[in-house]
């Protein structure tokens, strides 16, 4: 199957273990997603590889819809992955950080499965002009929050 690769990035006035710990907490998550997104039955330790949690929120046709979701790659201060499946297909959700001046740039980039036939052929406008836009207000407000304190 086809594959959909993106990444999106910010710069955080916070030092790059401040992020990373806010990110590898998916009890954060919830507050700086720009769709109502919630966690529930958290496996294991925050951080920890295969830590495991449920995932809670908004898609196309479905406000409650549910993902089990495994932390696979967990590189303190670096990076941090989350791997989720949903009906066979992988979605993997990469967090990359480096150093930027006194902060942090966060890169977060996106491997999913790309949709077949028609949704397929138009999924590249569909990543412009959906998907982009509310990855780029969730890393807004995960800016927002770790700069401001509201964590």
């Amino acid at each position: 199957m086809a594959r959909f690769t993106e990444s999106w990035s910010t710069t955080i006035n916070r030092p790059a273990a401040e992020v990373y710990d806010y990110l590898a907490d998916p009890t954060t998550h919830g507050k700086w997603s720009p769709k109502a997104y919630r966690v529930e039955d958290l496996q294991g330790p925050i951080g920890a590889v295969g830590s495991s949690f449920t995932s809670v929120g908004w898609v196309p046709k479905d406000a409650e819809h549910r993902n089990r979701v495994v932390l696979t790659k967990a590189v303190a201060g670096r990076e941090i992955e989350f791997t989720s499946e949903d009906g066979g297909d992988k979605f993997i959700n990469r967090f990359t950080l480096a150093a930027s001046g006194s902060g942090t740039t966060v890169t977060r980039s996106a491997d999913w499965p790309k949709p077949g036939g028609f949704l397929g052929a138009v999924f590249p406008l569909v990543a412009t002009f959906l998907i982009g836009p509310d990855v780029r207000k969730g890393l807004g407000n995960l800016k927002a929050n770790l700069e401001s304190g509201r964590n």
